[in-house]
């Protein structure tokens, strides 16, 4: 078999695969049956047949082993653990994360990350109670997360250090919105925990005895050693702040001192890829390092093939484990190991050696995007990029004779030279877009033209990031001499990323790829590819391209939708925003609307960029007819300035409250950039959202008045909840009342007109759907207001362990006796309804 790693770990990653859909297919027995397999083997080596198949099931059997046996696969270990030695422990209560449960556990941390906001231990636990009860024995990993601003936190723990620690458990969370990245399970699989414990102040953190001094605790305190003196240096030899970051996130895989905005320039310009450490950086170490063996002297090919293995292996650790860092390493210590021996290396089979290897040491990195970003994009510089020059005449068979214009200008050095970096560039993008779609839900369109000089310039400044290290560690002067140089050209990267990222539909988004789409995506690509000439190359994509067209007009899914097929139907989609309001609304045309945009986090960041604007994208809805802000309030509009930015917003409408903050005049200076036209609703105001089918989809502001309005502008800020916007969306004989956070008297002011209490009219207020105002405070929802509405459904759009204690149990009763069924976000995640103009149904998204 030529490339045998290849085979072997594409058997091992659908053993790994298949735990995903069938989580207790792999238990203890699998140790046996594969034990047998292993005694059959041996048997069957002289009939090559049955050798090889037998192999390949033993390797989905070792995938499915590690894969189930893996913490990450686990997510209630710790909490089963405690409740088979204390039955009376509340599982339900820790799995909602809500019921304020303090754990202390003790044990020793056996691996720790440190990220912008916090740092992360992986805490090897030998004992655990709910706090002041027994101690019991628990034996599992568990992730510990303490902010850096916590009070108390004066020194931080080192790996192998003995702890006591107090704080809140709860279980890591999938997505709790459609399209939504599980940054939790992301987490989870990469520390190997099951558990989260959320530690919040430095005094919750006992030590009980000094570190472990163990081999790898010694490696990991010289790597942390190292990795400062170099980042020392760094600090020294660049002055430029915003260039500095640059530098350090190419050589030390470290992007804290980036901007935000650069990083998001980065990745609208499809170029995000030469921020990660990878191949690239692990090559230079390795060329700098053999160079240097044969400055001193040494020419033997052994010693200097087994020094720059271990230089290798020591930038790793320097960088860290990322999966594209492991991947490299792995790749280049492979290559290293065949020139040992003396062997010809094969490119795929070392790739695949390489995620053979990191898979049976860590199989949840098949389920990490870097990883699966960082594969992708080397086999498609292996894979593709040759086929495109192939196309192009640039290959390596030059004797056939120049006939096509395309030929002849590929005789020109400067367009050959054009051409090759084109084609890595285009192989790289091509094989990347699938992780990239079903990721990310957005594609870059002028990546292919950012690359071309971004890679030679980055490059360029990585080789001096690493030669300003020795450099500044033997003259200052010299330092800051190249530091300049380096500063010179990482502003004119930054300068080419910023212009592409700002060109006009520099990127767009792309629908949520389903597994028929991957599958017609690879097998066009690679019909498409082995054209043996440019003509049949370009009917074998027209042929393609026929067919996509055809299998769309048949209703073959090619996208991953969250939403139920229109056909006549309202959607309505409550997102959990933490302690926020975000609603979607999709109307039976396709129309898309939002009622409010959520709060910003504590990290700066908008939540809808982590909830709404995916959704958005895999969905293909960013182009939204009109958003509603029920008031200006951060927990309403916070997040609205992010999406004007990142989606096309046509209008805006608001109660008319004006407030001086500075989000608020941001909003407002976004909106006149997007040219999103500013409107204000009052009482009486209808609005037809649908007008494109038979039954039409209209809203019905119910609040406030323009008397109200006026008050708010002359006092400015005061008495906001008073003057949130409140209204009705209907559709045929159902109905949404969408309650903002209006105040309890502006409740019983609605029932009074709006209640049917007076002249015979009719209870306009009753509906199927409501949302909660307030988020469930304890100071809304008056029996008035719930009793006229009376709906099937009341949803509470709330953040977990909040600090205004919402929803209040009052308030949840007081719906429940009306005979709603209650909903919050903090507990169920994204809620959905949909509609077809005569009832309203609960859909289950997940």
């Amino acid at each position: 078999m030529q490339r045998p790693a290849l085979l072997a770990v594409l058997a091992l990653a659908f053993g790994i695969e298949t735990t995903t859909f069938a989580p207790h297919l792999f238990g203890s027995e699998g140790f046996f049956i594969l034990f047998s397999l292993v005694l059959v083997l041996t048997v069957l080596r002289t009939r090559p047949g049955l050798f090889v198949p037998a192999s390949l099931i033993s390797l989905v059997l070792l995938g499915g082993i590690l894969a189930s046996t893996n913490h990450a696969a686990h997510t209630e270990t710790f909490f089963s653990q405690i409740a088979s030695i204390n039955p009376r422990f509340p599982v339900s209560m820790a799995r909602d994360g809500n019921a304020g449960l303090t754990f202390k556990i003790s044990g020793r941390i056996v691996d720790l990350r440190e990220t912008e906001m916090s740092y992360l231990y992986a805490f090897k636990t030998d004992s655990a109670s709910l706090a002041g009860g027994k101690m019991f024995g628990v034996q599992d990993r568990v992730l510990i997360r303490i902010s850096k601003a916590a009070p108390g936190l004066k020194s931080v723990p080192q790996l192998g250090s003995n702890l006591e620690v107090f704080g809140s458990l709860q279980p890591f969370r999938g997505p709790t919105n459609p399209h939504e990245f599980a940054w939790g399970l992301a987490l989870q699989a990469q520390m190997q925990t099951s558990a989260l414990l959320e530690v919040h102040s430095g005094y919750d953190l006992y030590m009980l005895g000094p570190p472990q001094r163990t081999i790898w605790s010694q490696i990991f305190e010289i790597a942390s050693i190292a990795h400062a003196w170099i980042a020392t240096q760094l600090d020294s030899a660049v002055r430029d702040v915003p260039t500095r970051g640059f530098i350090k996130a190419v050589v030390l895989g470290d992007r804290g001192e980036m901007e935000r905005e650069t990083l998001d320039d980065f990745t609208v310009a499809g170029v995000a890829h030469i921020l990660a450490v990878s191949g690239f950086n692990v090559a230079i170490v390795g060329i700098v390092i053999a160079q240097l063996l044969r400055i001193f002297g040494i020419f033997w090919h052994r010693p200097r093939t087994i020094i720059t293995m271990i230089a290798v292996f020591a930038y790793a650790a320097i960088v860290g484990w990322q999966p594209s860092v492991v991947r490299a390493l792995f790749m280049i210590e492979l290559y290293l190991l065949a020139l040992l021996f003396e062997r010809k290396p094969d490119s795929l089979n070392i790739i695949a050696s390489a995620a053979l290897v990191e898979l049976v040491i860590r199989p949840s990195d098949l389920f990490d995007v870097s990883f699966q970003l960082s594969y992708a994009a080397v086999l498609g510089l292996i894979l593709i990029a040759p086929q495109i020059r192939r196309l192009l005449g640039i290959s390596s068979e030059d004797s056939q004779p120049h006939r096509t214009s395309i030929d002849r200008l590929m005789q020109n050095r400067s367009a050959r030279r054009f051409a090759e970096a084109a084609a890595l560039s285009l192989g790289a993008t091509i094989a990347s877009y699938p992780v990239i779609a079903a990721h990310f839900y957005r594609i870059s369109i002028v990546g292919i033209f950012a690359n071309l000089p971004a890679i030679p310039l980055s490059a360029l400044i990585t080789a001096l990031g690493f030669l300003l290290i020795p450099l500044t560690a033997l003259s200052s002067f010299l330092g800051h001499i190249y530091g300049d140089a380096a500063t010179y050209l990482t502003n004119v990267l930054l300068l080419i990323t910023r212009l592409s990222a700002h060109l006009p539909q520099a990127s767009r988004p792309a629908a949520a790829p389903t597994w028929i789409y991957l599958a017609f995506f690879g097998c066009a690509l690679t019909y498409s590819l082995r054209a043996s000439t440019r003509k049949q190359f370009l009917g074998r994509v027209v042929m393609a391209a026929v067919c996509y067209v055809v299998l769309g007009l048949l209703h073959v899914p090619f996208s991953d939708s969250a939403l139920v097929p229109n056909e006549g139907k309202l959607q309505v989609l409550f997102f959990d925003v933490g302690q926020g309001d975000c609603v979607y609304i999709r109307t039976p045309s396709g129309s898309s609307y939002l009622v409010d945009f959520g709060s910003m986090a504590s990290s700066g960041t908008a939540r809808v960029e982590q909830s709404t604007l995916p959704f958005l994208r895999a969905e293909n809805s960013t182009n939204v007819m009109a958003g509603f802000i029920s008031h200006m309030h951060s927990d309403h509009y916070g997040g609205a300035p992010s999406l004007l930015d990142h989606a096309s917003v046509a209008q805006l409408f608001t109660s008319g409250e004006r407030v001086h903050e500075p989000l608020a005049k941001s909003l407002e200076h976004d909106a006149n950039i997007q040219h999103t036209s500013l409107h204000v609703l009052s009482v009486g105001n209808t609005i037809r959202l649908d007008t494109s089918t038979e039954i039409p989809v209209t809203l019905y502001t119910l609040h406030p008045t323009r008397f109200e309005i006026a008050g708010m502008r002359t006092n400015y800020g005061l008495n906001t909840n008073n003057g949130s916007l409140a209204f009705k969306l209907v559709y045929g004989r159902t109905s949404f009342l969408f309650l903002g956070d209006i105040a309890t008297s502006d409740e019983r002011g609605m029932v009074m007109s709006y209640g049917g209490n007076t002249n015979g009219a009719p209870n306009f207020l009753a509906s199927d759907v409501v949302k909660v105002a307030h988020h469930g405070s304890l100071t809304n929802s008056c029996k008035e207001l719930v009793q006229c509405s009376h709906p099937r459904f009341a949803v509470i759009s709330v953040g977990a362990s909040n600090r205004y204690g919402h929803p209040a149990p009052a308030v949840i009763k007081r719906w429940m006796g009306s005979g709603a069924n209650v909903r919050q976000t903090n507990r169920d995640g994204a809620i959905l309804f949909a509609s077809d103009g005569t009832r309203v149904e609960e859909i289950n998204w997940k």
